[in-house]
């Protein structure tokens, strides 16, 4: 019997947007998954739902771990939001139009 988009929708939602997950509850494969999905604009629209639901849940935990003052949240958070001000793990630098620097050695 072939899922339906009701059926599909039930198993992404059980299994928080996780495609290969929800594919094994429907005994489908996980390209059978994203194929429905890619030529559904219902079942696209319901996993960005899915997915942005679980975005928000995991950032909700980010902040209660940064109130807790766990630094290890605080650290990820600047990292990621805070580049501005310098916080990054390493910097790139590229030329113009995000070609490669062009670097002169003089006086060696």
């Amino acid at each position: 019997m072939k899922a339906t988009e009701k059926d599909i929708i039930k198993a992404l939602e059980k299994s928080a947007g996780f495609i290969t997950v929800a594919a094994k509850k429907l005994n489908m494969t996980h390209q059978a998954i994203l194929y429905r999905i890619k030529h559904s604009k219902n079942l696209k629209a319901k996993k960005e739902e899915i997915d942005e639901g679980m975005k928000d849940f995991a950032e909700s935990k980010l902040f209660k771990a940064i109130k807790a003052d766990a630094s290890w949240a605080i650290c990820f958070y600047l990292k990621c939001k805070a580049k501005d001000r310098g916080y990054v793990e390493r910097q790139e630098l590229t030329g113009k139009g995000g070609k490669d620097v062009k670097i002169t050695v003089t006086g060696v």
